[in-house]
């Protein structure tokens, strides 16, 4: 395990085992059995999620990003579910989806941070705005981009930063490259 990452994950373990215990105590008790289940059930949810993540870590770079490019794929299909989207937003969606979100990865896995900081918010939201117009429904545009673009930057574009500070090598005062 790299140095640096070793804090981080002692302070998850403490708050996991602490909320593990928090569960289990709540349960104990009749008044609060239910809230203790929930408190467990989401807990053991959080040790796999925390789990698989470490274990990304573990491997490297390249699994970091696989899996958050699946955690970011995943939020965005979820986010998109919930979210009211029209007929003429379909490809704006898939473009997000399938075109933009593997390009942002991308941009992390060969470590091209210059274009990758501004890939989302400059190239990413102006095509976005063009396949909205594109099928000519102007009804309620500016909220229906404002829907996509939030989802963009949210899930694609800020998780997308965990990897890549993760693996970005920073030159320390004595000139080495040093592992975030």
């Amino acid at each position: 395990m790299p140095p640096t990452l070793a804090p981080i994950v002692y302070s998850l373990l403490a708050v996991l085992g602490t909320a593990t215990v928090a569960g289990m105590l709540l349960k104990l008790k009749p008044r609060t059995r239910e809230l203790g289940h929930d408190v467990l059930s989401r807990t053991i949810a959080w040790w796999f999620m925390a789990g698989v993540i470490v274990g990304c870590c573990w491997h490297g770079r390249e699994a970091l990003t696989f899996c958050f490019a699946l955690i970011s794929f995943q939020g965005l299909r979820e986010y998109f579910a919930v979210t009211r989207v029209r007929c003429a937003d379909q490809r704006a969606l898939f473009w997000s989806m399938f075109v933009l979100l593997p390009i942002q990865y991308y941009l992390v896995w060969i470590e091209w941070y210059g274009l990758f900081c501004m890939f989302i918010p400059v190239y990413g939201f102006v095509a976005l705005a063009i396949f909205g117009c594109v099928r000519g429904d102007a009804t309620d545009f500016l909220s229906r981009c404002a829907k996509i673009f939030f989802g963009m930057v949210i899930i694609v574009y800020f998780v997308s930063h965990v990897p890549a500070l993760a693996t970005l090598q920073i030159e320390s005062a004595l000139g080495r490259l040093v592992s975030a």
